[in-house]
């Protein structure tokens, strides 16, 4: 209970800092997002945070703080390199749960900013933003799923749960600046007996199957094989 009261207080000293105009906070002090002693405070606001990720082999830091608006709250993330200052934008969150996400979805060694926006019964909605090099900051990509993960060839991987009994994989990429659906893999439960995956699969192909080599017998089969309703 001390821990926790403790690492409480160091989040309100933080917040009162960064509400300070002209305040420089050094992102050291920061609490790491993906700690297990983040949380929402009473308000369902969110604490300040940091998170450490590799930038094309260099170490850099991504700092969250928070505050609240009259509809959503605001996300401000500072950008920092081995040199300082690179980047700062915003974003907003309304409802979410979960912590902003820095991970590397295309396999390129520079990792993109996720920030959770609404989250419903099984499933968190949120917004991508991505390195734009030729501008020098980050740049907001569109819609995907928090639960995104990489995969192989670029391609960006999220579950989505429908209800007990189905559930989307969509598979995205990173095209010009945008997310790209690729293909979706719709699954369902087996309700009648049923064994075969193509049985209870059905793709939906946006132009990305041919594109990523799945466009035939062996890669769709393989795609319904990830069906998570027939795993024991």
């Amino acid at each position: 209970m001390g821990v926790r009261l403790n690492a409480l207080a160091g989040w309100l000293v933080v917040a009162a800092l960064l509400a300070l105009p002209g305040t420089a906070l050094a992102e050291d002090v920061l609490p790491d997002c993906n700690g297990p002693e983040m949380h929402l405070d009473e308000q369902g606001l969110h604490a300040p945070c940091r998170i450490l990720a590799s930038h094309g082999g260099a170490a850099w830091t991504y700092a969250f703080s928070f505050r609240k608006g009259e509809t959503f709250e605001h996300v401000t993330v500072r950008v920092a390199g081995p040199d300082g200052p690179v980047d700062t934008f915003e974003g907003t969150i309304d409802g979410a749960y979960a912590y902003p996400a820095v991970r590397d979805l295309n396999g390129d060694g520079v990792p993109e900013v996720i920030i959770p926006e609404i989250s419903g019964n099984a499933n968190t909605t949120a917004v991508l933003y991505i390195w734009d090099a030729a501008a020098g900051g980050y740049s907001e990509a569109g819609p995907i799923l928090y639960s995104a993960e990489p995969v192989d060839g670029g391609l960006i991987r999220s579950w989505a749960r429908g209800n007990c009994c189905s559930g989307d994989e969509t598979y995205q990429s990173i095209r010009d600046g945008r997310l790209a659906t690729e293909f979706i893999v719709q699954f369902e439960a087996a309700l009648n007996g049923e064994t075969d995956p193509a049985d209870l699969c059905h793709i939906v192909d946006e132009g990305g199957l041919a594109l990523h080599g799945l466009d035939s017998e062996a890669g769709r089969a393989a795609l319904c094989a990830r069906n998570p309703y027939l795993e024991n």
